[in-house]
């Protein structure tokens, strides 16, 4: 959130005024938006990992910004950086965020997961056949019978 500034100075005219500044929160670093995530859910993220991310975020960045200049060539070379930017940081927080919502879930997501998995099987229940499902399953099961006789 950003910092609210309250400070009376005086106007023209020797009146005293109520000055408001909101000032625009500043945007976390690359290594803050990457790591952070990581450090929510207590999944250590070491060095070489953040350096690793970092250099891909580079070269996705680098790859976007090729295809919007030939996509948009009239807009100025600063805003083409900044929108490509913005698409890989997004594209990286979700592929984080599915990352970890399933390698280290919450509780909160591992009760959607169990929840989302009783919903498929209540929805798609298994087939059952008319001969009643005890008989079916073993009717399912390959058995044989060997017989060796020793004289």
């Amino acid at each position: 959130m950003g910092d609210l500034t309250i400070s009376k100075f005086p106007y023209s005219d020797g009146i005293l005024g109520l000055h408001l500044v909101l000032d625009k929160p500043a945007a976390p670093s690359p290594e803050e938006r990457i790591g952070r995530p990581f450090l929510a859910r207590g999944v250590p993220l070491t060095d070489w990992q953040l350096r690793s991310t970092l250099q891909a975020r580079e070269q996705a960045i680098g790859q976007i910004q090729k295809v919007i200049d030939t996509m948009a060539p009239g807009f100025s070379p600063a805003k083409r950086r900044e929108w490509a930017t913005q698409l890989a940081d997004a594209l990286i927080d979700q592929s984080t965020s599915a990352l970890l919502s399933r390698e280290a879930p919450t509780a909160l997501e591992r009760v959607e997961q169990r929840d989302q998995a009783l919903q498929n099987l209540f929805r798609n229940p298994p087939a059952q056949s008319s001969q009643g499902s005890l008989e079916s399953m073993a009717a399912q099961i390959p058995l044989g019978v060997t017989v060796t006789v020793h004289f």
